[in-house]
């Protein structure tokens, strides 16, 4: 596990997961801390993402 996630491996989407909490998701799990989102950040995107329910009707491909 800790090799395949080393080499860039990551979780697909669950089912049914919005392609933009997925991609928050995938943010988090950025290897090089510095490229991931404060808590700030993540704060701000989900109240965005609660503001606008719409932005949450496009799944994530689990094919991709």
């Amino acid at each position: 596990v800790i090799k395949a996630v080393d080499e860039g491996y990551r979780l697909p989407p669950p089912m049914e997961c919005p392609a933009t909490l997925y991609q928050l998701m995938l943010d988090c799990w950025q290897k090089d801390r510095n490229n991931r989102p404060k808590f700030e950040q993540i704060v701000s995107i989900l109240d965005k993402l609660i503001r606008n329910p719409s932005s949450l009707k496009i799944t994530a491909s689990t094919t991709s």
